[in-house]
Parts: C-alpha cells; sequence; structure tokens
C-alpha cells in the first residue's frame, strides 16, 4: 500500500504527475493546504515575516525569485484542484478551496505592492520581470 500523500508531494517534482491521491488522501489535502494559507498573524509585520516564510523567500530576494515562489504555489494548488475535479467534489467541497486560492492571490498582490514601495523608496529600478506582472495584473 502507498504512503498517504502529503503537501509536499504536491510541489512540482513531487510525486509523479500521473500518479493521484485517494479521495480520502484528497479531503485531508485539502483541509491542511487551506489551514496552511489561513493561518495568517493579525499585524502586518508578523504578516510580512509569516508570508516570507510561507513562500519560502529568502530575505534578500529579487522580484524574479518571488515570482518563482508564488508560481511554484500556485502549481501545487492547480495540483490539488486537479484531483478534486478527478474524484468529482461538489461545489459546496470546493468553496473553501477557491478562498483559499482567492487569499494566495491576495498575498502576491500584498508582496509585490511591498516590493514595488520598497524599490521606490531606495530609489532602485523596478524589475522589468516585475513591472510586466504588475502592469498585467493592474489591467484586468
Amino acid at each position: 500500500m502507498a504512503s498517504p500523500w502529503t503537501l509536499e508531494d504536491l510541489r512540482y517534482k513531487g510525486r509523479s504527475d500521473t500518479s493521484v491521491p485517494p479521495r480520502e488522501d484528497t479531503v485531508r489535502l485539502v483541509q491542511e493546504y487551506r489551514a496552511l494559507w489561513t493561518s495568517a498573524p493579525h499585524t502586518p509585520l508578523e504578516m510580512m515575516v509569516w508570508m516570507y516564510k510561507q513562500f519560502e523567500l529568502p530575505i534578500d530576494h529579487t522580484a524574479n525569485t518571488m515570482l518563482i515562489q508564488v508560481t511554484k504555489e500556485q502549481y501545487r494548488f492547480a495540483r490539488l484542484m486537479r484531483f478534486c475535479n478527478i474524484h468529482e467534489f461538489d461545489d459546496d467541497e470546493l468553496v473553501a478551496l477557491h478562498k483559499t486560492e482567492k487569499l494566495l492571490q491576495d498575498y502576491k498582490k500584498l508582496m509585490m505592492h511591498t516590493f514595488l514601495v520598497s524599490a521606490i523608496t531606495s530609489h532602485r529600478r523596478v524589475p522589468s520581470e516585475f513591472a510586466e506582472v504588475y502592469d498585467a495584473m493592474h489591467s484586468l
């Protein structure tokens, strides 16, 4: 019998892209994933430290590093969502997961805005890859 799936297994190059966890594992993974991203502290400073930890960002990260880490997390979310669809979760079961996806988008925006403000106030040039994503994000 295969070992139970973990959140780490959902990462890029985690378990095989062709394998699918059993429904029971998927239900548990949804609960664990939601708990992972809804446990943010309430003060702004604690929130930033928490986000750096959650996205595994070094303190001296670049805009590109941040975007890569966020993309990795989006991959993990998409993979979990795929398993939910395979197991035909109903809409009620997916509502919480969609709320978590919205939180991820909000965390990404907050980090990007913080990075932009930091670059502007320190008179650094805003990296082009960041500016392009920032512009695209605000054109929606």
